[in-house]
């Protein structure tokens, strides 16, 4: 079983609206957790064509038959491709069956797009492209309900900041449309009710436009704000959080840009306190608090450098840095693999190989809703910036 497939691979196996067959078989035999989605069975009603490799095939075939994914660039084709082959291989590893003989699989989309991201960066696929294919798969069921939810508002809008809703929408259906069901008409009102709320938001085709970046943080924040308020901006300080795996250069990205600054550091603090990368960090991380409140009432700018590839682990920072009207700047920076474990090697304290895979599985990039500025860097180039693609700064096309 192949399980180390590349972007080769996947380029060639990829249908274009001149080609539109696909071979099944040969994408299938790509890894193993595409390969076992033929022994995972589905529930009855909602999916009588059996198991979830019937119903990924189906929802391929409805996908590229589609007026949408023909009239989409070859970017876009691909992206909704891959998007559509690993939506459901989180079903897998959350599929239960109680007494009856009802299935169930909760939580599969966020499993799937955790899964889907560790192998497409393995692969060697653009971050970004790879980013939105993770987001359509997190939300692929969003537009079943998006559209009775009390903060429909707000979710549309923060999905907007990620993805494109038509492309979700277009997914949804194919989705809906790949599958033997009684309610596929019920199924098809629900995403038409959905897709009003994206128009409704005017973000059907384009992130929502906030008056500023603190209109944006506090939007998400609280949940009493109008989204089209324009809040006032006047910050204490600028607090920048640089983030990625260990080995990507945070320490080398700091000196080059932001030497000036003063910064915590927690291998810094892990070395003054002897406290092991593998052993409990809650002793380092409030040893990191307290030196960045100082910073913090002296209202001087500078930088927190850490792993902080949750977005749990950064929240419990950009807490304490809204408590100060600090502006947060979050330089989020990703290497190749292979470059990422020889620049962990070369370090002086090295982390175990097993721990980078451990953390690998676990990354969250962070979204525009996390920070008022929020950037990724990839190989040393900026790539996005806020959720929008900085194409002309690219160091690698999508495709």
């Amino acid at each position: 079983m192949k399980s180390n497939f590349t972007l080769p691979d996947l380029k060639a196996l990829t249908p274009t609206s001149e080609r539109p067959d696909f071979d099944w078989t040969s994408i299938e035999s790509l890894c193993e957790e595409l390969a076992v989605l033929k022994n995972c069975k589905q529930d009855r009603i909602f999916h009588a064509e059996g198991d979830v490799a019937t119903h990924t095939r189906m929802v391929l075939e409805q996908l590229v038959s589609g007026k949408p994914w023909q009239a989409m660039s070859k970017d876009d084709q691909f992206k909704m491709f891959w998007a559509a082959v690993f939506h459901d291989i989180g079903k897998p590893g959350t599929t239960e069956e109680d007494a009856e003989g009802r299935v169930t699989s909760v939580g599969h989309s966020k499993l799937g797009a955790a899964m889907t991201r560790d192998l497409m960066r393995a692969a060697g696929l653009d971050l970004v492209l790879r980013e939105e294919i993770c987001t359509i798969i997190t939300a692929h069921q969003l537009p079943f309900w998006l559209y009775e939810r009390e903060n429909a508002a707000k979710m549309a809008c923060q999905y907007s900041l990620s993805a494109v809703a038509s492309q979700l929408l277009a997914h949804a259906e194919a989705d809906a449309r790949g599958r033997i069901c009684q309610d596929l008409s019920d199924l098809l009102l629900k995403i038409d009710l959905s897709k009003e709320v994206f128009e409704e938001m005017g973000v059907l085709e384009k992130p929502f436009e906030f008056a500023n970046d603190e209109s944006r943080f506090a939007y998400f924040e609280k949940d009493d704000r109008n989204p089209w308020y324009a809040a006032h901006e006047e910050f204490r300080c600028e607090a920048t959080l640089v983030c990625g795996l260990p080995g990507t250069g945070k320490d080398i990205w700091i000196s080059k840009n932001l030497s000036d600054l003063p910064v915590v550091s927690l291998d810094q603090l892990r070395d003054e306190l002897d406290v092991d990368p593998t052993g409990n960090q809650g002793t380092i991380i409030q040893a990191g608090l307290e030196e960045a409140r100082k910073y913090l009432r002296a209202s001087r700018d500078f930088v927190w450098n850490a792993v902080n590839v949750t977005k749990l682990n950064r929240e419990k920072v950009s807490r304490l840095l809204r408590d100060y009207n600090a502006r947060i700047r979050i330089v989020y920076l990703e290497v190749e693999p292979s470059r990422l474990l020889r620049q962990n090697h070369e370090r002086k304290a090295t982390v175990p190989v097993d721990v980078i895979n451990r953390l690998a599985r676990k990354l969250q990039p962070p979204s525009a809703i996390e920070g008022h500025t929020v950037e990724w860097h990839f190989e040393g180039q900026l790539v996005s910036v806020n959720g929008v693609r900085a194409r002309e700064k690219s160091p690698n096309p999508a495709i």
